[in-house]
């Protein structure tokens, strides 16, 4: 075998080797068996004896009677922080880089979810997806912008 002839061996392998451990099963995209109606609306953040507190209220349909309606189990809180220096524009976009997995932050109709992690000094934004069975998300709320000036 000649050198040429060894390159191009080489190369297809290396080609071979790479689109083997690459190429996996991918799942395609799906949407959720089941449609999860409720979301927040007027959602509100403030700071509360030093913990970033979501406040706003549960919409959804109205039960009819002997309608059972999926309880609403917790919520996925979005979340964008910026430094008071380096502000977003007004109406730009926001791209949420992190989210956490909150249960137990509905009652009746009002919404409250606490956020004790939340400590530093900066512009911060928030959107809520509330969850139910299944993994269900319903649509996201307003969003919320929160300025924090000093250390909590």
């Amino acid at each position: 075998m000649n050198t040429r002839h060894r390159i191009v061996f080489l190369l297809l392998a290396s080609v071979m080797i790479v689109s083997v451990y690459a190429c996996g099963k991918k799942k395609p995209p799906f949407i959720p068996k089941t449609r999860f109606p409720f979301y927040v609306q007027l959602l509100k953040a403030r700071i509360e004896n030093g913990t970033v507190i979501l406040k706003g209220y549960v919409i959804g349909p109205e039960a009819k009677k002997g309608e059972n309606l999926p309880p609403v189990l917790g919520c996925r809180v979005y979340i964008a922080s910026f430094g008071l220096d380096v502000p977003p524009c007004e109406g730009c976009p926001i791209e949420y880089r992190r989210y956490k997995e909150i249960t137990g932050v509905v009652s009746g109709k009002n919404f409250e979810c606490p956020l004790p992690d939340i400590t530093e000094k900066g512009i911060y934004f928030f959107q809520v997806h509330l969850t139910g069975p299944g993994n269900a998300m319903g649509p996201p709320s307003d969003r919320a912008k929160l300025v924090i000036n000093k250390d909590l």
